[in-house]
C-alpha cells in the first residue's frame, strides 16, 4: 500500500508540476503578446506623431506663405489704387485695408488655434504612450510574481519527492 501511496503522490506532484509549467507557458505567451502589442502601439504612435508633426509644420508653412502672399498682393493693389484715386479714395481704401487686416488677423488667429489643437493632440498621444508603457511594466511585475510561484512550487515538489523517497526507503527497510 505504501508504494501505491508514493506512486499516487508522485503522480500528483507531476500533475502539479505540469499545471505550473503550463501556467508559466501561458503567462509567457501572454506577456510576449502584450510586448508585441506594445511595440506595435509604440511604432504606430511614433508614426502618427511623426505624421502629425510633419502635417502641422507643413500646414504652418503653407498658411504663413499664403498669408504673406495674400497680404503682399493686397498691399500692392491698394497702393496702386491709392496713388491713382486721390484723397477720397485714399480714405476709403484705408478703411478697407484695416478691415482686410482685421480679417487676415482673424484668419491667422484661427489657424494658430488649429495649430494649438493639433499640438494638444500630439501631447495627448504622448501621454497615451506613457500609459501603455506603465501597463507593460505592471505586466512584467505580474510575470515576476508568477515566476516566484512557479519556483516555490518546484521547490515544494522537490521536497515532497525527497520525503516520498525517504518514506519509500523506510518502508522497504
Amino acid at each position: 500500500a505504501a508504494p501505491d501511496q508514493a506512486d499516487t503522490r508522485q503522480r500528483q506532484l507531476l500533475e502539479e508540476m505540469a499545471y505550473f509549467r503550463d501556467l508559466a507557458a501561458r503567462e509567457t505567451e501572454r506577456r510576449e503578446a502584450a510586448e508585441q502589442e506594445l511595440q506595435a502601439t509604440r511604432s504606430q504612435t511614433a508614426s502618427l506623431l511623426g505624421e502629425f508633426d510633419d502635417a502641422l509644420k507643413e500646414e504652418a508653412r503653407v498658411l504663413q506663405r499664403e498669408a504673406d502672399d495674400a497680404m503682399q498682393r493686397r498691399v500692392e493693389a491698394w497702393g496702386d489704387e491709392l496713388a491713382q484715386a486721390g484723397a477720397y479714395w485714399k480714405h476709403e481704401n484705408q478703411a478697407q485695408v484695416e478691415a482686410t487686416r482685421c480679417e487676415a488677423q482673424e484668419q491667422l488667429n484661427e489657424k494658430q488655434e488649429l495649430i494649438m489643437h493639433l499640438e494638444e493632440q500630439v501631447a495627448r498621444h504622448k501621454h497615451e504612450e506613457e500609459d501603455w508603457a506603465r501597463e507593460a511594466a505592471a505586466a512584467q511585475v505580474h510575470m515576476g510574481e508568477a515566476h516566484e510561484v512557479i519556483v516555490s512550487s518546484q521547490a515544494a515538489a522537490a521536497i515532497l519527492r525527497a520525503e516520498s523517497a525517504e518514506q519509500a526507503a523506510q518502508l522497504r527497510a
